[in-house]
């Protein structure tokens, strides 16, 4: 069985997308608070050019040419989880709420209000949660899609560097 590397290509997910909700997160001052962050990104223009294109400037052309496939395979990855993810709990959602309307259509006895209570706070939870993943899963999606653009960018800078280079030699 082929070993699995811990995180390709220099990329660790967790890190990064610390390092890039920092750079580009309006009220970057709250994740200051939760999460020690290298305080050197201020701006995204400072977490392209600095983190970004400084780490990945050495790379090969076909090596940028792999990772930008990795990228856009983990962006895919994420619009397909968003996508399973409301599948499943937006039914269950849209039924707790119906069984809401059903209790306070039909009139309820006391025994019925702590039922409703309990429904409420689901509804109120499931909520919250769904809100909370969507905000981190639009984070990481935007990760991945400018991390790509830059990487694609560095692509071309190869490609006609190199296309350059052969133009001299001959």
């Amino acid at each position: 069985m082929r070993e699995k590397k811990k995180f390709d290509f220099n990329f660790n997910h967790v890190e990064e997308v610390k390092i890039y909700r920092h750079a580009v997160e309006e009220d970057s001052r709250k994740i200051k608070k939760v999460k020690k962050i290298d305080e050197k990104y201020y701006t995204y223009k400072d977490w392209r050019e600095q983190h970004v294109i400084k780490k990945y400037e050495h790379i090969t052309y076909k090596s940028l040419c792999d990772f930008n496939k990795y990228l856009n395979r983990k962006l895919e990855n994420e619009k397909d989880k968003d996508n399973s993810m409301s599948g499943f709990i937006y039914p269950i959602l849209i039924g707790l709420i119906t069984m809401m309307a059903a209790y306070v259509s039909d009139g309820f006895q006391n025994s019925d209000f702590k039922m409703l209570v309990t429904l409420f706070f689901i509804v109120f939870f499931t909520y919250y949660i769904i809100k909370y993943k969507m905000f981190e899963d639009i984070a990481i999606k935007n990760l991945y899609r400018d991390y790509a653009e830059i990487i694609e960018e560095m692509i071309k800078d190869k490609k006609s560097l190199e296309k350059n280079n052969n133009e001299r030699k001959s």
